[in-house]
């Protein structure tokens, strides 16, 4: 944990003194130092990220060029969705360009830090502290293990932006992309409906009070998704399989529970944005971005003994610093110091929990290609 430990302090020390910085440009500076080094360090792992990385190290070695990918006849016998038909594409076409795997974790990574650094500079907020709520809720487990998902949360980051300004086609266009990465993107469409409908504090409280009394399904080991599956027979080929699998109809996703903890996590914060849901300034984009904080609760309370939703989180969890942020600045100054410090030790500790626990400590070091014998290129170019 030593180069993630060293990276997450020396964000946090810059994230309480960027706070007074009335250079924009310096502050604009460091900001990107953060976000090309966090980058560098997802980009160059070595074989981090459990069994997951072998199985996306072995579908890129067998991938084909684009020349050689019967890409049409893919989808006509597995459908577009469910497939991951778009991973597939995207590992042709690095290898097309003449990049090895090595190579292709490390766009990838470029690609996903620059959709998450514009989507927090769309907010006036402060980089660094989303940073640091990110480094516990999705860098050791998102960017290191989940490739495909990555992508895919990458292209709702930007599709986020289209939401906001209500360009519905183009924000459709983008989700359903994103789905043929990773096939749980398409609930992010249900945000189209939801995000017309103002979010008040009246709104917010009864949407949380339902929500959190209907987590008694759980603990009667109902599982609600079982119930609606079938409205997603139309989607054909891989992507029934897959949803069925969510439902419990066949056994691809595992069944467990999402602990207790992130819902605790999810009201704290929601408590806040309550009690400040009437300083804060009302746009379409604030709107939105409440909104896809809101979209988090199903997951953690009527779904949280689904397999599947809880891998829909990483769509929804990076709203948590903006959330945070955008509390914290109806606050004094000392207060909305104290909450940094705060939030900055909470996850910390979740960061080093993660890393110390997930396959037995396998995250814990971290080992880069950079100094290994291996080249970002396929050894043919």
């Amino acid at each position: 944990m030593p180069v993630y430990s060293l990276l997450f302090f020396i964000t946090s020390y810059f994230a309480l003194i960027t706070e007074k910085f009335k250079n924009r440009t310096l502050q604009g500076m460091i900001y990107l130092v953060i976000i090309v080094t966090s980058a560098i360090i997802t980009g160059t792992r070595y074989f981090l990220g459990g069994y997951d990385i072998y199985n996306y190290f072995y579908f890129f070695e067998r991938t084909p060029v684009l020349s050689q990918l019967n890409l049409f006849g893919i989808v006509k016998n597995n459908g577009i969705f469910g497939s991951d038909v778009g991973y597939l594409a995207v590992n042709s076409l690095i290898k097309t360009l003449g990049f090895s795997f090595f190579g292709a974790t490390l766009l990838i990574s470029t690609f996903f830090y620059a959709s998450l650094y514009l989507f927090f500079r769309r907010y006036n907020v402060n980089v660094l502290v989303c940073l640091i709520f990110f480094f516990y809720k999705a860098f050791l487990d998102l960017t290191f293990i989940y490739m495909r998902q990555c992508i895919a949360v990458a292209i709702a980051l930007i599709a986020f932006n289209y939401l906001s300004k209500s360009r519905y086609l183009t924000y459709a266009a983008l989700i359903f992309l994103a789905s043929t990465m990773h096939f749980t993107a398409i609930i992010l469409l249900v945000l189209i409906p939801l995000k017309k409908i103002k979010l008040t504090k009246k709104r917010i409280i009864i949407i949380t009070l339902l929500l959190c009394l209907s987590y008694v399904v759980v603990f009667l080991d109902i599982k609600i998704f079982t119930y609606i599956a079938g409205l997603f027979s139309f989607l054909g080929g891989s992507a029934t399989m897959k949803v069925d699998s969510a439902a419990g109809l066949n056994d691809l996703y595992a069944s467990t529970i999402t602990s207790p903890l992130h819902l605790l996590e999810f009201l704290v914060l929601d408590f806040m944005l309550i009690k400040s849901i009437d300083k804060i300034e009302y746009s379409e984009k604030n709107n939105t971005i409440i909104w896809i904080f809101i979209c988090a609760l199903p997951i953690y309370t009527i779904f949280a003994n689904e397999e599947i939703f809880i891998r829909m989180k990483y769509y929804f969890i990076l709203s948590y610093p903006i959330i945070f942020y955008l509390i914290i600045s109806t606050y004094k100054d000392i207060y909305k110091y104290v909450c940094i410090v705060i939030a900055c030790l909470w996850c910390f500790a979740g960061m080093y929990k993660f890393g110390y626990q997930f396959d037995s400590g396998n995250l814990y070091h971290y080992h880069s290609y950079i100094t290994k014998n291996v080249s970002i290129f396929l050894k043919d170019w």
